[in-house]
């Protein structure tokens, strides 16, 4: 009845529903669950519309007591629930109900879609209450909605947009607890093309390409709380850790902008730091952390600071000392200040500014060891060992050399291969004590 369509990333689709938004239902009408209230019994836990079981009666939250003549807490609960399920169409079973009071029917096995609420749902415009427990609105056609239309499974739950023999096709909006997508669809899944995502907390995804799974989109991901967004190629995840090939991250408060190339969420090579101000520079950035550092780093210093100076504001590059001395001259290095001393990492984050998670593996310490037992074997002096028949006369002799196994334990250090030998990761969560700076508080 209710499927599920992930979309794989941060931001993601879950609990949506099947590809046939409108199912047929096929059975008696019951569903049942595990009872606690009524002495054990199984409960009814709902009663499809348009059933058997509603036009006779049965409501949600009674005891199911026996199936013909056969008490129910006699049987496991999915093999009643087989039983309600495997009923043939037009075959009946004789349905014991209570506590109070203990009823009998016989539902008759049927096929239905739900039960009309306004107008005429079979050809026309109506609402219909589907078996699925959604209620549909629009125009059906064969008793299925095609063309525009809406189906509503809860406040936050629901689908607007078009429809084709009851299934998500054309352009349409899909909402659910954990988000939104926008664009076209087929045969009840996102279709190829343009679409965006969205989701509760604010993130957003816009772009084209593949929305199934596995996920190939080139497109723009907003991430307001950690304040950047990136632009580029995505494959698998929505986020920095689908980002394949060259990117481009942009810090929303500063303005700075990084691009070049990332696999696996880290960068993979030398790329440019364009400033809000000034000329774009080299940088080789480690992480993908040191990345976000630099970006959200010294917004105002760089505003202030003149365009040709943009590396050294940055923190990229130590100014010359000599710089703007006539040729041929030395100009004296300035005198040294009296700095106070140097400022020590933080060691929350190991001065990264971003939270640490530790390798369960490893336990953070990057690599991990390994017992090998080795088996050592020694030949002893050889000596001659004489043989004797039953009667005690010697038969022979056999020159024998005695051998010995003897085992030791040989302990070896590897990278551990969780982590690749880095005790962990760093998360996108800010460290707290150096709210992100990298070096402890003074």
């Amino acid at each position: 009845m209710r499927g599920a369509i992930l979309l794989t990333g941060m931001i993601c689709l879950s609990g949506l529903a099947s590809a046939v938004a409108q199912p047929l239902y096929r059975g008696l009408g019951l569903e049942i669950g595990p009872g606690v209230e009524w002495n054990d019994f199984p409960v009814i836990t709902r009663v499809v519309p348009d059933s058997a079981a509603e036009r006779l009666g049965l409501k949600a939250g009674g005891a199911l007591l026996a199936i013909d003549a056969i008490g129910a807490r006699s049987l496991p609960i999915e093999k009643l629930r087989e039983e309600l399920r495997s009923t043939p169409l037009g075959a009946s079973l004789e349905i014991t109900v209570g506590p109070e009071p203990v009823t009998k029917v016989r539902l008759r096995a049927g096929q239905t879609r739900g039960r009309a609420l306004e107008g005429v749902v079979t050809e026309g415009e109506g609402v219909l209450l589907g078996a699925d427990g959604g209620i549909y609105r629009g125009r059906f056609q064969g008793g299925v909605l095609t063309g525009f239309g809406r189906v509503d499974f809860s406040a936050d739950d629901w689908y607007e947009g078009e429809f084709e023999a009851g299934r998500f096709s054309g352009k349409g909006v899909r909402r659910s607890r954990t988000g939104t997508f926008t664009g076209e669809w087929r045969d009840g899944s996102p279709a190829p093309g343009y679409g965006r995502r969205e989701s509760p907390e604010g993130e957003r995804f816009d772009g084209t390409g593949v929305w199934g799974d596995p996920l190939a989109v080139r497109g723009l991901y907003v991430f307001p709380a950690q304040r950047y967004e990136i632009e580029g190629e995505f494959k698998g995840s929505a986020d920095i850790w689908g980002a394949a090939g060259n990117v481009r991250i942009r810090n929303l408060d500063t303005g700075h902008c990084y691009e070049g190339p990332f696999l696996r969420g880290e960068p993979k090579g030398p790329g440019t730091l364009e400033p809000r101000e000034g000329a774009a520079v080299p940088f080789a950035p480690a992480s993908f952390n040191q990345v976000r550092r630099v970006l959200a780093a010294r917004d105002a210093v760089v505003a202030s600071k003149p365009a040709a100076r943009s590396r050294e504001t940055l923190g990229l590059e130590r100014p010359d000392a000599t710089a703007g001395a006539p040729a041929g001259s030395r100009r004296a290095p300035p005198a040294a200040t009296t700095a106070g001393p140097a400022p020590r990492p933080c060691a929350s984050c190991a001065g990264t500014g971003c939270v640490l998670e530790r390798c369960g593996h490893c336990a953070g310490r990057g690599v991990v060891e390994q017992a090998f037992t080795r088996y050592h074997r020694q030949e002893g002096n050889a000596y001659q060992k004489s043989h004797y028949d039953a009667v005690g006369r010697l038969a022979g002799q056999a020159t024998v050399r005695p051998v010995t196994t003897t085992t030791s334990t040989v302990t070896v250090t590897k990278p551990c291969p969780a982590c690749e030998g880095k005790g962990g990761r760093l998360s996108t969560k800010t460290c707290l004590p150096c709210r992100g700076r990298g070096v402890a508080a003074p």
